[in-house]
């Protein structure tokens, strides 16, 4: 199994799609999203479907679980999209998200089924949130960032927090301009990961009901695809101690 940790600072968008992105290039082989955003999930509502069964529900069924219990991730993985993008659901509740993931920090072993790669898209995160965790409990941390002054700007406060922890972080930079991603690695201080093409069309698509799956044939999708299979290699090649 592979997991991977999205996320961004306030102001600079871009975990979720991301995260749609790998996962619908990448659903045929395992993978699946997992919202996680402490400010509440978009997906059950952008899809016009229930928020349940989801992370919530997860997180009391993980609570009630005896330790060995096997797979209790696949019932609340949803079939969005007609099965082309896989997902954990979250509330859109704020904090029933938070309330959830303190439940889930304490059984991080419930999200570790075999031959999936799990997405997981924290959104605006800091250390005194409940998501925090996932970033060491996953096999890499991913913040995602535009490569504009304001992106930049809001990113690099979050870049240094990171350093500051010891949390091992690479970037996944969103071709937005007009920086060079060189400029970007060095003013944030993170060695880069993959570089995104800045498509906005192409973006919104990725969480429209209607053209989701038109999404699949951008070349957004491609490249985040491309990274998510990178990072799954990555893994595969770390030898066990």
């Amino acid at each position: 199994m592979t997991s991977v940790a999205l996320l961004a600072a306030k102001g600079s968008p871009g975990a979720t799609t991301l995260g749609c992105a790998m996962v619908l290039a990448c659903a045929g082989s395992g993978a699946v999203l997992v919202e996680a955003d402490q400010h509440g999930g978009d997906l059950a509502l952008l899809h016009g479907v229930s928020q349940s069964p989801g992370l919530a529900e997860l997180a009391a069924r993980a609570k009630r679980a005896d330790p060995g219990s096997g797979d209790l991730l696949t019932p609340y993985i949803r079939p969005l999209a007609g099965g082309t993008l896989p997902a954990v659901l979250a509330p859109v509740d704020g904090a029933a998200v938070r309330a959830a993931l303190n439940v889930l920090a304490d059984r991080p072993g419930v999200l570790e089924p075999p031959d999936r790669t799990l997405v997981f898209d924290l959104g605006r995160t800091d250390p005194d949130s409940p998501g925090w965790m996932w970033l060491n409990a996953c096999d890499h941390v991913l913040l995602v960032a535009r490569t504009d002054l304001p992106g930049l700007a809001h990113a690099k406060s979050l870049a240094e927090r990171l350093r500051d922890q010891d949390v091992r972080t690479a970037l996944a930079l969103i071709e937005a301009g007009p920086y060079p991603p060189a400029e970007a690695q060095e003013v944030l201080g993170l060695p880069l990961a993959g570089l995104l093409p800045f498509h906005p069309k192409h973006a919104r698509a990725l969480t429209d009901l209607e053209k989701v799956r038109a999404a699949a044939c951008g070349r957004l999708t491609e490249r985040a695809g491309q990274l998510l299979d990178t990072l799954v290699q990555q893994t595969q090649e770390v030898p066990v101690p």
